[in-house]
């Protein structure tokens, strides 16, 4: 989401210094510039910073129960960071279908991704290369998990998983100027292009560009 959504909220508090204005997790331009407007993110550039949720929580002074810590560590860290908390499979498995479910996936979502584990997966080495039928790529991901490598992709985007990321965010580095490009989740996380920030060929391309 963009900053500039808010543009009423900013024209009416922005560089009011009694105000301080949070953003979570909201893109900008450099022509957007507030003294007291904070952003929170833990993505990109602030990839070495908590959980957006975790930060929201200490700004609140709010403690956070034992769900809450796994909610937390789901969001930065995916399955990984709930299972250094001694998180059980019953816990990892409810966490991960309401992630789901907050994301709209639907049946229909669940069926294209076992359809697509099926029929349009291949393994090179190490990695795992899929084509989804459905933009909700945490079905496969999910269900694939415990991964070395993934790359899931489909004709509008492409997301790269696990062992690797450091090398596909340098291969792409120009991309985050454009903000065409995305990442978090440390250095076996993921790193995505943006939906419909590339024609099917282009992607094809990336892709390519990946595998080798």
């Amino acid at each position: 989401m963009l900053l500039s959504m808010y543009q009423d909220i900013l024209d009416e508090y922005g560089n009011n210094d009694q105000i301080t204005i949070y953003g979570l997790e909201l893109r900008f331009t450099d022509n957007e510039k507030y003294s007291n407007y904070i952003l929170i993110d833990h993505h990109n550039e602030y990839n070495t910073k908590p959980s957006t949720l975790l930060q929201v929580a200490e700004i609140l002074d709010q403690p956070l129960n034992r769900y809450q810590q796994l909610v937390v560590a789901n969001d930065s860290n995916y399955i990984p960071g709930m299972e250094q908390l001694g998180a059980t499979r019953a816990e990892i498995n409810d966490i991960r279908f309401q992630d789901r479910q907050a994301q709209g996936v639907t049946i229909e979502d669940e069926r294209l991704a076992e359809y697509a584990i099926q029929n349009n997966m291949d393994k090179y080495g190490d990695l795992t290369v899929v084509k989804s039928d459905t933009p909700r790529f945490s079905t496969i991901t999910d269900r694939l998990y415990p991964y070395n490598s993934l790359l899931i992709y489909n004709e509008y985007e492409l997301m790269f998983y696990g062992k690797g990321v450091p090398q596909v965010i340098h291969l792409f580095t120009k991309e985050l100027t454009r903000e065409n490009f995305f990442y978090g989740g440390g250095e076996n996380g993921f790193a995505g292009i943006v939906a419909n920030a590339y024609n099917y060929e282009d992607l094809q391309h990336i892709k390519v560009q990946i595998i080798n």
